[in-house]
């Protein structure tokens, strides 16, 4: 089998984790080189970008790219993992209007990571400290940027449940669950998440997102299409030389990052502008 490279966008399903994915299109394409863009919790579901081969190049910028999610919150119960599979911690009560302040949090979010998350201290995941019974160390707020936060429909209000939907759009670093215990805490109350889906990585969406039984080569994209937001310059305008030497580029400048490839769409560089030229991030063979 002639060996892939590029990325897939997998519609993850739930129950399984984001390192599950990865081992599954290892043993599918027979390739131990695999990664994936911005782990999804086990519990949640949507669009993972997965990278084979060459196309692992390409992780580091997509994992910083906006993301998209879809999540619904039930509203007076913390749990432990603050989504519905941990054990209940807290519970207060649920005094919400139909309609929430999501604007509150649009713009700059200063948010502390959840204790059952991937961050990492002293070489360990806080999540593994949590599962241990060890202190959680302290973790600083991160700043992140929410563009949108809405929610999708008013309060259901049945029996002993209160619960509501929402969309957020953000840059990378979003923790959905956290995001969900801030909203409570800013109405007086506490929270959880019920379900989680992510909408959209970047340019990559749930619409286009292969289903991961059913995965095959032709759901492949190709490593050249794989960065939407590099600017193309043809390998035929440039010195191959300087290319194939990994030199930097004295062209004019178009954007502050370009990709080089040729008329078949083969990805020869990554590169970014810098002291009047163009310098080498990442160097290709081709696809």
């Amino acid at each position: 089998m002639k060996p892939l490279h590029g990325i897939f966008n997998i519609h993850k399903p739930i129950g399984m984790s984001s390192h599950d994915v990865v081992n599954h299109v290892r043993r599918t394409f027979a390739t131990r080189r695999v990664g994936h863009a911005g782990t999804l919790d086990v519990e949640a579901s949507g669009v993972l970008l997965v990278g084979i081969n060459e196309g692992t190049k390409l992780l580091h910028y997509l994992q910083h790219a906006n993301k998209h999610y879809a999540f619904g919150v039930t509203f007076g119960t913390q749990t432990d993992t603050l989504d519905h599979t941990g054990k209940p911690l807290n519970t207060l009560p649920v005094n919400l209007p139909d309609w929430l302040d999501c604007q509150a949090f649009v713009g700059t979010y200063e948010q502390t990571p959840p204790a059952y998350s991937a961050v990492k201290v002293a070489g360990k995941k806080l999540y593994e400290y949590a599962r241990e019974g060890q202190p959680i160390p302290d973790v600083p707020p991160r700043t992140l940027t929410v563009t949108s936060f809405t929610q999708t429909e008013p309060l259901k209000r049945e029996k002993d449940t209160v619960q509501a939907t929402f969309e957020v759009k953000a840059s990378s670093g979003l923790y959905v669950r956290k995001l969900a215990l801030d909203l409570a805490g800013h109405h007086g109350t506490l929270a959880h998440t019920h379900f989680i889906h992510r909408l959209a990585v970047g340019a990559f969406s749930i619409e286009t997102a292969s289903p991961l039984d059913t995965l095959a080569g032709q759901d492949l994209i190709r490593l050249s299409e794989a960065l939407p937001g590099f600017d193309v310059v043809y390998l035929d305008y440039l010195n191959p030389e300087d290319v194939a030497h990994g030199r930097a580029l004295a062209i004019p400048r178009t954007g502050d990052q370009i990709k080089v490839i040729n008329a078949e769409g083969d990805l020869f560089g990554l590169y970014h502008w810098t002291q009047d030229k163009y310098r080498p991030l990442r160097m290709f063979k081709g696809d």
